[in-house]
């Protein structure tokens, strides 16, 4: 090991089109594998771009900072290579912080895009006022095998909007995200 050279990389690339050559030359083959579900490279590709292209129109710019705070599913991969693409900065958090933890991050990173699980939206909510963040709630059912999405969706109830609750949130599929906002906010940017 002593012996050995360190020669300088002949081509920086960054991640995205670390995959992106991936996808152009094994379109077919597996890239990630999900509750036994293969996703093939040309969809991972597919889904990165439209997470990317939904990201700028949201207001995503190169060097803002957005916090991805989710398990190991295929949205957390998806966002983490559409902010590269970007030439965003990922703030990746534990998908377990409490909200002091997420508050005290928030605090010091200065992210202004937040993207949670579903099921952890509600706990978060109290920092979008506080931090004027765009608050973002993640399904891992999205990609899920139809038996695993439907028990996701009958234990899972915290994403449930009750029509006439004016405190409810709206919300709407968005590239395959579930994306969460206030009404008012989103009557706004639109």
């Amino acid at each position: 090991m002593k012996n050995e050279i360190c020669l300088p990389c002949k081509q920086k690339s960054s991640m995205y089109e670390n995959i992106l050559n991936s996808a152009t030359k094994y379109p077919n083959r597996n890239a990630l594998i999900y509750f036994f579900k293969n996703i093939k490279y040309k969809t991972l590709l597919k889904r990165i771009n439209s997470f990317a292209y939904h990201l700028k129109d949201i207001g995503v710019k190169k060097d803002d900072i957005v916090t991805i705070c989710l398990p190991n599913i295929p949205d957390a991969v998806y966002l983490l290579y559409a902010i590269n693409q970007i030439g965003a900065i990922a703030n990746i958090v534990h998908p377990l912080f409490t909200t002091s933890q997420m508050d005290e991050n928030l605090f010091l990173t200065k992210s202004k895009y937040v993207f949670v699980l579903d099921a952890n939206y509600e706990k978060y909510t109290s920092l979008v006022d506080k931090y004027s963040i765009s608050l973002f709630a993640c399904s891992p059912k999205d990609d899920a095998p139809i038996k695993i999405r439907t028990r996701y969706s009958l234990t899972n109830k915290s994403m449930e909007v009750e029509e006439n609750n004016t405190k409810a949130n709206w919300i709407e599929s968005y590239f395959d995200v579930q994306v969460v906002k206030k009404k008012h906010e989103l009557v706004e940017k639109y």
